[in-house]
């Protein structure tokens, strides 16, 4: 199936923000003339994508200046939020994590713009990176890179290989196929920063997805060809999961897609496709041990007589991917004449336009084509269908009527508000340049975008759309070429991109045996200091080894054989009471011979903060004094860390009848490393009375002071009290107050006033509303800020009782800045 299911918007509102957002079009009047892409650049630039998507450790000082570790919880993701595990099944996952209540499932890389893992997508895309090399390795080796993409297949073997659990036979038990939901997309925030609970979703004999094991079957037979030279040993690894997955998927049949939710599905229909996919690439990585597969085209988009609807090369299908590989491992007419078919089902005879495959995300589906193109001209010698797969790939590039790139970071045109939660953690022009990603792009042939974090059939990017765009742009170079020294430039010029990063070289040299004498003392004493938690974590070659300091300090560890000049970091992973670590990055050693190294990591006596502070909120009649009852309040929370980004949590909401005043106690202080601020607000008036904070009549209105207050860093504030003043209203009605949300004045809040609200700011104000009122009650988003894009937003997710009150947040105060 297609994957235009992925993250749809829910209703007719978000259908209607899609057709006012701002900025609308992002098209030129006339064609652009551009010059010839440069297919090496853009090979090169595209793999940095899937370093921005990793997820777990090695991030940090990683290929990428702003990514960093994230999601590291993942390694104690609890049984008590894990699907579909139970029985004999959860007990072999038990003893492989030490016996506890948690399994490690951290790492492989996050799907798209948001931060769920999917083994589905990942496999689809280790297997696309093997076709890739299977048919054009000159590419990589070329362009030099050979080891980034080999990065990327062990990092994404690696993933699924820790999360498929064999028993003492070497029969798969279970599988971790998903890690988190559709939960995740309500978290708009960098994931370096997130900790929410994270479910965890698996596969069993009694409750199997067929295609997930046989697409990651593939997967790992794909990275076992491709690294079979260079490091014989991993790719024997790779190919025993492959090899016991493939025996899974064939004996246990099934469709579990819990967690997947409407972002995924797996028609079980599409199996035999999957299963031949598997017995390819398997018999690529070891012809010794595996044969060809037989499934063989009978006729136009059939195989051995079954009907199959044709769809494009995807992680919902991938006979083309078959197809086009088959054609040139076998020769065989029949296999090259399917991909032909394949191929001219979109293209036309070839016409000179872009090709509109599905309106969701179609770059990655016109990439998949490029690569039937590029394959039957290559067997066929046939330059029309190169010429084609060029014209389309050069209109992806840039050379398109509007003259945007849907590479981020190609050429000096892109998409620069698009929908990647690291990237871009402020919802408005991205923060950072996410190189290498392909977004959805356009779905006409005019080549317009609607560049809008929103705009998520367009905007957003994916494993599975890179994935394409790299057997496509690989195929462009070795057909066409290009300058393999100008991504260089780019890279160096980057302030995104790390270029002293090493990815590692493709030879593997003889290891040798590390050993570590890890100890922990005392800063000021040097004494041991019992009761620490300690894990010693490979970077890259697996063996970690965990112990707390009771039970030995110091500890001597054999950490594992590896290549010298590797880093190992001695994390701690239980602090003791009273201790705090002053280093505040992780104590890394490396090892590059076999002698025994020492690292003794220094704790301090933690200083003792004060945290006893306190707010009572008072609400009353300004004139009379008296306090008032039935005014509904909330208190929020507002904690800014280093890295800048900010969450919100709502201590408390009350009603005045039930307690006036309120006291809340043990309230956050400014820390050391963090800001912490409080807003409060109020979310319903009494009848009769109106906040007397707004001041003014009529048409003249003026907006309440920011509601905002803070403690001093290691202070404690007991008697902090804020005097909530209400006034008696004009008219004994609730009408006079604000109606936060009610743009157009309309006296209730609908989808006109996201309307209202998007033509003002598109218009920068010559599409005026109607008063000063309705000024006041449009700005719900950052109250204080002004009317903008964000508070149509708010209203929407009013409407789609995503939110429960508005306004939705106000301006953070000035010692924020």
């Amino acid at each position: 199936m297609a994957k235009s299911l992925k993250k749809v918007l829910a209703g007719f509102v978000s259908a209607a923000m899609l057709a006012v957002s701002v900025p609308v079009t992002c098209a030129a009047p006339a064609a652009v003339a551009a010059s010839d892409p440069n297919y090496a650049e853009a090979l090169e630039l595209s793999l940095y994508f899937y370093d921005a998507n990793m997820c777990g450790t090695e991030i940090t000082d990683g290929p990428l200046t702003w990514r960093g570790d994230c999601h590291t919880y993942d390694a104690e993701a609890s049984f008590d939020n894990a699907t579909g595990l139970s029985g004999t099944a959860k007990s072999v996952v038990q003893a492989a994590n030490g016996g506890g209540n948690t399994a490690d499932v951290s790492g492989g890389y996050h799907d798209a713009g948001d931060h769920v893992k999917f083994n589905l997508t990942m496999a689809f895309n280790g297997a696309s990176l093997g076709w890739a090399y299977y048919a054009y390795p000159e590419a990589f080796k070329d362009t030099g890179t050979e080891a980034h993409l080999f990065y990327i297949m062990r990092r994404t073997a690696d993933y699924l290989m820790k999360t498929t659990y064999l028993d003492d036979s070497g029969n798969v038990a279970a599988i971790c196929h998903t890690v988190s939901d559709t939960r995740d997309h309500d978290i708009w925030t960098a994931p370096e920063i997130q900790t929410y609970t994270r479910p965890t979703y698996w596969l069993t004999s009694s409750n199997n997805n067929t295609r997930v094991c046989f697409l990651m079957s593939a997967s790992m037979a794909a990275t076992a060809y491709s690294l079979k030279e260079s490091d014989p040993t991993y790719a024997a690894e790779c190919l025993k999961y492959a090899d016991a997955l493939f025996k899974f998927g064939s004996q246990y049949g099934g469709n579990e897609t819990s967690g997947m939710g409407s972002m995924y599905g797996t028609d079980p229909s599409n199996a035999p496709g999957d299963k031949a996919w598997a017995q390819l690439w398997m018999y690529l990585a070891d012809s010794s041990k595996y044969s060809l597969p037989t499934a063989k085209p009978t006729s136009n988009g059939c195989y051995d007589g079954s009907n199959y609807d044709g769809w494009i090369y995807s992680w919902g299908k991938v006979w083309g991917g078959y197809a086009c590989l088959m054609s040139k491992i076998t020769g065989d007419s029949s296999y090259i004449n399917e991909v032909k078919y394949n191929s001219d089902r979109y293209s036309n005879n070839n016409e000179k336009k872009y090709y509109i495959i599905d309106g969701w995300g179609n770059s990655r589906y016109n990439c998949a084509w490029q690569a039937y193109a590029l394959t039957y001209g290559e067997t066929a010698n046939n330059q029309a269908y190169l010429d084609a797969a060029k014209y389309q790939m050069d209109f992806i590039l840039g050379n398109n009527p509007a003259g945007y790139s849907y590479l981020v970071g190609y050429s000096d045109k892109y998409p620069t508000r698009i929908h990647h939660r690291a990237a871009n953690p402020d919802k408005g022009e991205s923060k950072y340049t996410l190189y290498g990603a392909l977004i959805g792009g356009a779905s006409d042939t005019s080549g317009s975008i609607t560049d809008a974090v929103d705009s998520y059939a367009q905007t957003e990017m994916a494993l599975d759309y890179n994935a394409c765009f790299t057997v496509a742009i690989a195929g462009m170079y070795a057909n066409y070429g290009g300058d393999t020294t100008a991504a260089k430039s780019v890279i160096a010029g980057a302030s995104e991109i790390n270029s002293d990063f090493s990815y590692g070289s493709e030879i593997i040299v003889e290891p040798i045996q590390f050993k570590a004498s890890v100890s922990v003392v005392d800063a000021d004493t040097g004494e041991y200091i019992p009761n620490v938690g300690m894990r010693m974590e490979t970077k890259g070659v697996g063996g970690d080894v965990e112990w707390n300091t009771s039970d030995e300090n110091p500890k001597t560890i054999h950490v594992c054989d590896g290549e010298t000049g590797i880093p190992f970091e001695a994390i701690i992973t239980d602090m003791p009471d009273g201790y705090e670590d002053p280093k505040d990055s992780p104590h890394t050693v490396t090892f590059y011979t076999n002698e025994i190294e020492e690292l003794v990591i220094a704790l301090k006596k933690a200083e003792q903060k004060v945290n006893d502070n306190s707010a009572s909120f008072k609400v009353y009649d300004e004139e009379t004094g008296e306090l008032v009852s039935g005014a509904e309040l909330f208190l929020e929370e507002y904690f800014t860390g280093v890295d800048g980004n900010t969450t919100k949590e709502t201590v408390g909401t009350w009603n005045t009848s039930d307690e006036n005043p309120k006291t809340f106690t043990g309230l956050k202080d400014s820390l050391d490393d963090a800001y912490v601020s409080y807003y409060w607000g109020i979310s319903k008036l009494p009848d009769g009375y109106e906040d007397a904070m707004i001041t003014g009549d009529g048409d003249s209105v003026s907006a309440p002071p920011n509601r905002s207050f803070g403690f001093e860093y290691g202070t404690s504030e007991k008697d902090l009290i804020i005097y909530v003043p209400l006034r008696k209203a004009a008219e004994p009605t609730t009408g006079e107050s604000l109606l936060y949300g009610d743009a157009d004045e309309s006296g209730e809040v609908n989808i006109n006033d996201v309307v209202a609200i998007m033509c003002y700011a598109a218009s920068e104000g010559s599409n005026p509303l109607p008063s000063d009122k309705a000024y006041l009650q449009a700005d719900v988003y950052n109250n204080g800020d002004g009317v903008n894009a964000s508070d149509a937003v708010s209203v929407q997710k009013l409407l789609a009782k995503t939110v429960s009150v508005l306004p939705e947040s106000y301006v953070a105060p000035a010692s924020q800045d």
